[in-house]
C-alpha cells in the first residue's frame, strides 16, 4: 500500500470488516477504489477477490434464508450481488484509467475532447474521471483548464533509483582485479532501458537493474 493510502484500506482491515460487519467491508472496498492511488488501477487484479467475496455472501445469505434468516439473509444476498456487479464496473474503470495514463502521460495528449473521443465517452464524464484521478493523487501534478478543455501534466522526478550490478558483472569485476595485479577494471557503463509501470502503464526511462516507485500509482518495480 503506498503512502497516499489509508490504513483502513488495507486488505486485512477489509477482510475483517467483511467477516464481522459485511456492509462496512463493502463500503471500505468502495472507498479504497475511489480514494486511493493503488485502488485506481488494482480493480482489474482484485476482481477475483471481489467476485469471490460476493459469491460467499450470496451463499451464506441463501443458507440463512433457508434456515429462516429473514431480512438479514436477503440483505446479504443483495449485498453479494451488488459487490459482484461493482467488481465488474471497477475493472472497466481501472482499464479506462490506464488509458488516461497512456494518453496524458505517455503520449502527451492535452485536448480533453480528443481524449473523450478516443475512450468513447462524453466530455463531462471524462472531465469528472480526470478530476477524480487528480483528487486521488494519481495526476496530482496535472492542471485542468475547463475553459480551454485541456489538461497538462509535468512529470515529477521519480523516486530515487538504485543501480545494481548483477552477480555475473560483479564476478567479472573481481576476476579483472585479480588478473590486473590488483588494478580494478573499468566499470561497465549503465545500460538504459524504457519500461512501462506494471501498475498503471506509465513509461519510464531508467538504468537496467535499478528500482523505481511509480509517481502515479505507487507501484515499485525493477528495470
Amino acid at each position: 500500500m503506498n503512502n497516499n493510502d489509508k490504513w483502513y484500506y488495507s486488505w486485512g482491515v477489509i477482510i475483517a470488516a467483511l467477516i464481522f460487519v459485511w456492509p462496512l467491508g463493502i463500503a471500505l472496498i468502495v472507498m479504497r477504489t475511489q480514494n486511493s492511488k493503488s485502488g485506481a488501477f488494482s480493480a482489474t487484479s482484485d476482481k477475483k477477490v471481489y467476485s469471490t467475496v460476493g459469491a460467499v455472501l450470496i451463499v451464506i445469505g441463501v443458507l440463512a434464508l433457508i434456515g429462516g434468516g429473514g431480512a438479514m439473509a436477503v440483505f446479504m444476498i443483495a449485498g453479494g450481488g451488488l459487490l459482484i456487479y461493482y467488481s465488474n464496473q471497477l475493472a472497466k474503470k481501472a482499464a479506462r484509467n490506464k488509458q488516461y495514463i497512456d494518453l496524458v502521460v505517455n503520449k502527451g495528449e492535452t485536448n480533453i475532447n480528443k481524449i473523450a473521443m478516443i475512450v468513447n465517452a462524453g466530455y463531462d464524464e471524462v472531465l469528472k474521471e480526470l478530476k477524480g484521478l487528480q483528487s486521488a493523487g494519481v495526476l496530482r501534478s496535472c492542471a485542468i483548464n475547463e475553459a480551454a478543455h485541456t489538461i497538462t501534466i509535468v512529470r515529477q522526478a521519480p523516486r530515487p533509483m538504485q543501480p545494481m550490478y548483477n552477480n555475473m558483472q560483479m564476478g567479472m569485476m573481481g576476476q579483472g582485479m585479480q588478473m590486473g595485479m590488483g588494478q580494478p577494471v573499468p566499470q561497465m557503463q549503465p545500460v538504459s532501458a524504457v519500461m512501462k509501470c506494471p501498475g498503471c502503464g506509465a513509461e519510464y526511462t531508467g538504468t537496467k537493474g535499478s528500482t523505481l516507485e511509480c509517481e502515479y500509482c505507487g507501484k515499485k518495480f525493477v528495470f
